[in-house]
């Protein structure tokens, strides 16, 4: 077991890849838009009494049908998603933070802090699976 010092709080956050945050965008997006595609159907066909199905209060498995007002929005909605591009303006300490994680995702190995005091130690798997073993089954032989 070799002690561990990062030389920093482990509460810092890195900053996530591109691609999260792309991804959470289309999600969030995706949602707006079907919300925005019942508000629409449900404003036109007002007049209309909807046949209402017993749903025990889950939300509908049904997609909105596409409504022509909308379709410009929709397109120009996707085009500015697809337009967005990301700056590499991390700070050195970012920087550094993501060296760190890279390194030790690549070492095999796993930090586990002590028990009473804020000391890190660096664990090769094996050994820590082996000494979490020992330790859950001591009492129990």
């Amino acid at each position: 077991m070799d002690s561990y010092n990062l030389g920093y709080s482990l509460k810092n956050i890195p900053i996530h890849p591109n691609k999260k945050y792309t991804m959470a965008l289309i999600s969030k997006a995706e949602h707006f838009l079907k919300r925005l595609r019942w508000k629409a159907l449900f404003a036109d066909n007002d007049e209309e009494k909807q046949e209402s199905k017993e749903n025990f209060g889950f939300k509908t498995a049904k997609t909105p049908p596409q409504h022509d007002l909308l379709n410009a929005f929709e397109d120009d909605m996707y085009e500015l998603m697809r337009s967005i591009e990301f700056s590499n303006s991390k700070s050195p300490f970012q920087q550094k933070l993501k060296e760190d994680i890279s390194q030790l995702k690549n070492s095999g190995k796993v930090i586990v802090p002590a028990d009473k005091t804020t000391n890190m130690y660096l664990v090769p798997t094996e050994q820590y699976q082996k000494l979490l073993t020992d330790n859950v089954t001591k009492t129990y032989k």
